[in-house]
Parts: structure tokens; C-alpha cells; sequence
């Protein structure tokens, strides 16, 4: 759960080429720790500007795409902001390197 996404992002088993990255910083947590709410900027490389999407479906996934968690979200400015995950619900998360998967709509309609 850090780094900074290439213009090639992994998407259940499948590679796909965007026009989007997304930029945040992770530090790592341990089960029944909270993890802590994460910025995050969607950038459109060719027009170096912020994208605000107009809705999200966050997930928390294993590495092997097991559903973990529903994550809340809300946008404050240019900003979205991925909601904390409460101790009771990381908790339940089997030992291992997990990943947010985001699925974002853009003003446009384009998911």
C-alpha cells in the first residue's frame, strides 16, 4: 500500500494503460491497528492538472483480491480523502500485504 502508480496500473489480473495517477503516502500497520484516513490526488498526466471524481467504491483487498473492507470516502477540495479503518475491522485481516482498490467515476461519466 505505497509507492506511486505507473502510467500501467494492475487491475485483477489484467494490465491497463490511464491517463491518471494517483500520489499518497502509506505508512505500514499492523492487524488491530486503525489505518489512518489517506489523501489522494488524481492527476491527469497530459493536462497536469487535479482530477475531483464525482464518486468512488473503495475497497481493502488481499493479495490475492479477497474483499477485506469497504472503505468511506469524501472530498475536500481537489483532494479525496479515503477514510480511517477502525481496529474492529483491520482486526480481522489475515497476516499479509493488502491494497486499496479505488474505482473512480469522472465528471465526464468515464469510470
Amino acid at each position: 500500500m505505497g509507492g506511486y502508480p505507473t502510467e500501467t496500473e494492475y487491475y485483477g489480473g489484467r494490465v491497463r494503460k490511464t491517463n491518471y495517477t494517483a500520489i499518497y503516502n502509506r505508512k505500514p500497520i499492523y492487524r488491530g491497528d486503525t489505518l489512518d484516513p489517506m489523501r489522494l490526488t488524481l492527476v491527469d498526466k497530459d493536462l497536469d492538472e487535479a482530477i475531483v471524481p464525482t464518486s468512488l467504491c473503495v475497497q481493502i483487498r488481499s493479495s490475492y483480491g479477497k474483499l477485506l473492507a469497504d472503505v468511506g470516502w469524501r472530498v475536500e477540495g481537489d483532494k479525496v480523502v479515503i477514510e480511517a479503518v477502525p481496529p474492529e475491522i483491520t482486526r480481522t485481516f489475515p497476516v499479509g500485504k493488502h491494497k486499496y482498490d479505488v474505482e473512480y467515476t469522472l465528471p465526464n461519466g468515464v469510470v
